[in-house]
């Protein structure tokens, strides 16, 4: 094998690397980086962390619904928006939209800012109602202060 070919796979290799590192750092990385929705409705139930909905509120109160304890922050609107998450940087926050893509750009956003629990939702609320699982239809309650 010649030289040139050599340095190529491992300039792929170190690419890769570094590629996993960044999915894992904005949240994003496939097993260890999302929430799995069975993981989201235990944590809902016992009441731990935040849900933070990021799709728009049009959404949000739509047909669709939302998840009953969700806090709706546009993600077109988060970074001016922070403060409603709270000073804790490290409380557990499930982000979700209608699917995933939506909670992986908050997501990268939140870690970016040092919220270092933030995880994407698998699947988001697609996931959820097809799980059949309850959701409001109603306006959010307020963004908790802590």
């Amino acid at each position: 094998m010649s030289s040139t070919a050599g340095s190529g796979q491992q300039g792929r290799a170190s690419m890769g690397k570094f590629m996993t590192a960044l999915r894992r750092l904005f949240g994003i990385a496939p097993a260890d980086g999302m929430l799995d929705i069975a993981e989201l409705k235990q944590r809902v139930g016992s009441g731990q962390g935040l849900v933070l909905d990021v799709r728009p509120a049009a959404d949000f109160n739509s047909a669709e619904g939302h998840i009953a304890t969700a806090v709706n922050i546009p993600v077109e609107d988060l970074q001016e928006r922070l403060s409603e998450i709270g000073p804790d940087y490290t409380r557990p926050i499930a982000i979700v939209c209608r699917t995933d893509k939506r909670s992986s750009r908050a997501a990268a956003l939140l870690v970016a800012c040092g919220y270092s629990n933030a995880r994407v939702v698998r699947g988001g609320m697609s996931a959820w109602r097809a799980k059949r699982w309850p959701v409001q239809h109603t306006a959010q309650p307020p963004a908790p202060r802590s």
